[in-house]
């Protein structure tokens, strides 16, 4: 039983397929070779045939070719590494080290909900490039030459709730350092509120500067009923049709007090 086993153990062995493990492709040097680790670049072969078309084929030597990367080889592993170069720990300790490190940027202080702000940025870059201290000059002098309907609108959007404006008044009262943290649309908004009346300005100067197109309106509207008025007094056809219209209603109530003149 046991060699009859092994025997038959021997068979299926002999009838299973072999499989063929795929060779890994060659490495290949045709140039100079990094010194570091650096990102891989995947191309398409084309087919041999097509090579020979192409610039090249014919007496291209792609090692001597390779020859003019030569001066750029170091800035390709700068460009391309793989990772960043290491830091020491004692870099820029005692004066030593990389003196080229950006400086740390000081983190600016936000009031007002990113959402919010983002809506206010885009009213206040409309606004064009005025400085805060114009914009306040124009709105205390009721300047209209400046300050036109679209603009005066624009300012009515950055009116603050009251909440935004607790926070740009706490943010002030901490000091000259910390509003120079504050970020620029936090800056205009603050110099906004320092203008007295601030809600009640904008609505004369909406008032002012929608007056001459409300007058405007008002004028061909009544001229329209001026006209309306001329063409009733002297329309013939509409007397003649109201006359009737009189003697129609005595005839039907003839012999009663509702008769009259006219």
């Amino acid at each position: 039983i046991g060699n009859k086993g092994a025997a038959g153990a021997g068979i299926k062995a002999a009838n299973k397929p072999v499989v063929k493990k795929k060779e890994a492709p060659k490495a290949l040097v045709l140039g100079p070779t990094p010194k570091s680790a650096i990102r891989a670049v995947y191309i398409d072969k084309v087919p041999e045939d097509w090579v020979k078309t192409t610039v090249f084929g014919g007496e291209f030597d792609v090692l001597k070719d390779s020859t003019k990367i030569g001066k750029f080889t170091l800035s390709i592993e700068k460009c391309f590494a793989a990772r960043a170069p290491a830091q020491s720990k004692n870099s820029n300790k005692d004066g030593k080290g990389d003196s080229t490190a950006a400086p740390a940027v000081a983190k600016e202080i936000e009031v007002i909900d990113a959402r919010r702000a983002q809506n206010l940025t885009i009213a206040m870059r409309k606004l064009g490039k005025v400085s805060p201290e114009s914009i306040s000059k124009s709105i205390n002098e009721a300047d209209l030459s400046f300050l036109n309907e679209d603009k005066v609108d624009l300012l009515r959007r950055l009116e603050l709730e009251p909440e935004e404006y607790s926070g740009l008044k706490a943010a002030e009262a901490l000091g000259p350092e910390n509003v120079a943290k504050l970020r620029k649309l936090e800056k205009f908004l603050l110099h906004l509120t320092k203008i007295p009346r601030l809600p009640a300005k904008l609505e004369v100067l909406t008032a002012r500067s929608n007056a001459s197109g409300v007058i405007s309106g008002a004028t061909k509207e009544l001229e329209c009923m001026r006209k309306a008025i001329q063409e009733i007094k002297s329309s013939v056809a509409l007397t003649e049709l109201l006359k009737l219209g009189l003697h129609m209603s005595n005839f039907m109530n003839s012999g009663s007090a509702r008769v009259c003149h006219g």
